[in-house]
């Protein structure tokens, strides 16, 4: 087995406030223990990301702030941007995921567009989408 280097959190805000939802945390999970950076990139050594969903009052507080720090010089990056919370609270299960899916996809952006050398941001997209929706 290969060293995770690809890490999605839950949700901030949200799971601390409404608790976990299996099926996101199983997908998550898929894609933290599936994703091998090493495949899609020589630039980036390790990603974690975490989705920010909370609502407008919480979002300037440090705890819930997007963030986007990386540092070129170690390969390391940690991205937190948010999604919407009340078409997240709102959405259904297919909602949800979708919702996550595009913020994790959207971080792995910021940090492609930073990247000096090889990126295959299309394989490692299509592969987040693949797993994320993959059942058992």
């Amino acid at each position: 087995m290969t060293e995770i280097n690809f890490i999605v959190n839950p949700p901030a805000y949200y799971w601390q406030n409404y608790g976990e939802i299996k099926e996101i945390t199983d997908m998550l999970s898929r894609l933290s223990k599936n994703i091998d950076l090493f495949n899609y990139t020589f630039d980036i050594r390790f990603i974690s990301i975490t989705p920010i969903i909370a609502p407008d009052e919480v979002i300037h507080s440090p705890e819930f702030c997007e963030k986007t720090l990386m540092c070129m010089d170690s390969g390391i990056a940690n991205i937190s941007l948010y999604s919407d919370y009340n078409d997240f609270c709102l959405g259904d299960l297919q909602k949800k995921k979708a919702i996550i899916v595009e913020n994790i996809i959207a971080s792995v952006k910021l940090v492609k567009n930073k990247t000096v050398e090889y990126f295959d941001f299309e394989k490692l997209e299509r592969d987040i989408i693949r797993l994320a929706y993959l059942t058992k």
